[in-house]
């Protein structure tokens, strides 16, 4: 549980010199996972490991459903050798701030108790720049991580670790058998399905609908050619005028209609080859 609104208004300095936190309307709460994975961040920070940082990230934050891991990776990295190092409150709010950058650029979604954890952050900096304008709140957490990496090797938490692993993994264990032995009896039986969920990425669904919008377009037209060509060439039907039928003029409408499908359907071919030609270059 951490104060989630450290702004100088919050924190109370008294004459002895000690501390004390006001106005508890804004409380956070991070679990035991994400507290180690924003501990992990700034180590991987502290070492310039990009790969350790992102799998960091990954694990506090809500995945978007495109994300380029790679182009993720290699921006994380930018930061991290930017900032390997760095000492003073400046440079440790500047990492923060272009690591929420990257976190929006890349449309991650960040969970509230993770965002009311940056903010404190970010509004603590500004705090303890007044009480210290020296202080270097990134060398802090990496004395304060190393302190946690060493509390968390002590036999008797490594015990305590172990042991709530093992609760979590012995009851899936213990299922392991009785699914496998499901899994056999069902491949046995010839029952065993696979489902998969085609279609699943936003892309593929608006080619596919693309193409069915412009296939139904040139058979529209093509249907409304053929239906020209008859109708021009009818010699029945009603008089409108000396020497002019209403076939043949019906005709010529739909020629016209059939005109701009077909106008249409070469449109939505060369706009999607633009789009293809354009999105190989970039």
């Amino acid at each position: 549980m951490f104060h989630a609104d450290l702004h100088p208004g919050n924190v109370y300095l008294t004459a002895e010199g000690a501390l004390g936190l006001l106005d508890f309307g804004s409380v956070g709460r991070l679990d035991r996972g994400s507290q180690e994975a924003l501990g992990r961040l700034v180590f991987a920070v502290d070492r310039a490991d990009s790969a350790a940082a992102a799998d960091a990230l990954l694990e506090v934050l809500d995945r978007p459903a495109h994300l380029d891991e790679r182009t993720l990776e290699r921006e994380l990295g930018a930061v991290v050798v930017r900032y390997r190092g760095s000492r003073g409150a400046t440079a440790s709010g500047a990492m923060f701030t272009d690591l929420f950058t990257l976190v929006v650029r890349h449309g991650f979604g960040v969970p509230p108790q993770i965002a009311a954890a940056f903010r404190a952050f970010g509004a603590l900096e500004g705090t303890l720049r007044l009480l210290d304008p020296q202080l270097d709140l990134l060398g802090a957490a990496r004395e304060a991580g190393r302190d946690l990496i060493a509390d968390r090797v002590k036999p008797a938490q490594l015990k305590s670790t172990l042991q709530e692993q093992i609760a979590q993994t012995l009851p899936m264990l213990q299922r392991l058998p009785r699914r496998i032995d499901a899994l056999t009896n069902a491949a046995q039986r010839g029952e065993l399905s696979l489902n998969l969920r085609l279609l699943s990425h936003p892309d593929d669904r608006n080619f596919i609908t693309g193409l069915l919008q412009q296939l139904t377009i040139t058979m529209i037209a093509g249907a409304a050619a053929i239906g020209a060509i008859l109708l021009v060439i009818s010699d029945t039907g009603p008089y409108i005028s000396d020497g002019l039928r209403l076939y043949p003029l019906l005709g010529a409408g739909l020629f016209l209609v059939a005109f701009v499908l077909a106008a249409r359907a070469l449109a939505l071919a060369f706009r999607h080859n633009a789009r293809a030609h354009w999105g190989a270059r970039e």
